[in-house]
C-alpha cells in the first residue's frame, strides 16, 4: 500500500470510529437520562424487581443461586466447557508461539480475569444455599419490617434502595458498553491496516483463523464467552455490593 492508500485507510477507520463512539456516548446518555432517580425501592416488591435482573444473570451464567440453589444446570455445564476450551486455546497457543514472548503475554492478558471469574463460579455454587438464605431473611426481616416503619427507618429504606437501584442501572450500562466497544476492536482493527484478527489473541486448537470458517468459529466462540463474562460480572459485583449495603443500613 502507498502512503495515501494507508493515509486513506486510517482516515476512514477514524471516522468510523468516531461515529461508533459518538453513537454510544449518545446511548449512554439516554440510558442514563431514562433513570427515574425518584426511585425508593423501600418495599418488597421494587426488591423483586431488582431481584429479577439478578436471577436472568444467574440463570445465564449458570449459577441459579435463588432458584436452584446448588445444583448444576445446563448453563453451568455449558460455561464450564466454554472456561474448558479457553484453557486449552490458551495453552495450545502459548505452545504455538514459544519463542515470541511479547505475543504470549499479550494472549495471557484474559487469563486473570477468566481465573477470577470461574473460582466465583465455584464460590457461588457453594454458597448458594446460604445467599438464597440471606435474600430471604433480608426480604422478611428488613424489608417486610420496616417498609411501613417508622419515617427515620423508612427513609433508611429508600435512601439504600435509590442508591442501588443507581447503581446497578450505571454499572449493567458501563459493563455491557465496555463490552461493545471492545468487541468493535477488531472492525477498527481491520480498516485501519487491512488485516483480520481475533477478539482475543488465544486460538482455537485446529482452526486456523486466517481461514473464513476458523475465524468465524473462533469470533462466535469469544464473543459468547464475552457476554457470558459480562453478565456473572456484573451478578458477582452487584450482588456483594447489595448485601454489603443493607447489612451497613
Amino acid at each position: 500500500l502507498t502512503v495515501v492508500q494507508q493515509w486513506q485507510i486510517c482516515s476512514s477507520a477514524s471516522n468510523i470510529a468516531t461515529n461508533c463512539a459518538l453513537l454510544t456516548i449518545h446511548c449512554l446518555i439516554f440510558y442514563i437520562s431514562s433513570i427515574n432517580f425518584t426511585a425508593s425501592m423501600a418495599n418488597v416488591e421494587d426488591f423483586r424487581k431488582l431481584m429479577k435482573s439478578l436471577i436472568v444473570c444467574s440463570k445465564v451464567a449458570g449459577v441459579e443461586m435463588w432458584t436452584a440453589p446448588g445444583k448444576l444446570k445446563p448453563a453451568s455445564y455449558y460455561l464450564s466447557f466454554h472456561i474448558t476450551v479457553y484453557f486449552v486455546s490458551t495453552v495450545w497457543t502459548l505452545r504455538k508461539y514459544i519463542d515470541d514472548p511479547i505475543h504470549m503475554m499479550k494472549v495471557l492478558i484474559t487469563m486473570g480475569t477468566a481465573v477470577q471469574l470461574y473460582i466465583k463460579f465455584f464460590v457461588a455454587h457453594s454458597k448458594a444455599q446460604e445467599v438464597k438464605l440471606f435474600t430471604v431473611e433480608l426480604e422478611q426481616e428488613v424489608l417486610k419490617r420496616y417498609q411501613n416503619g417508622s419515617e427515620e427507618e423508612t427513609a433508611v429504606l429508600r435512601r439504600t434502595g435509590r442508591i442501588l437501584w443507581i447503581v446497578h442501572r450505571l454499572m449493567s450500562a458501563s459493563y455491557i458498553f465496555v463490552a461493545v466497544a471492545f468487541g468493535l476492536y477488531p472492525a477498527f482493527y481491520y480498516f485501519a491496516t487491512g488485516k483480520v484478527m481475533p477478539l482475543f489473541l488465544y486460538e482455537l486448537p485446529f482452526f486456523n483463523v486466517s481461514s473464513s470458517l476458523g475465524y468465524a468459529v473462533t469470533m462466535g466462540f469469544q464473543i459468547n464467552l464475552l457476554a457470558i463474562g459480562v453478565l456473572g460480572a456484573i451478578l458477582s459485583d452487584f450482588m456483594f455490593f447489595m448485601y454489603a449495603m443493607y447489612a451497613m443500613a
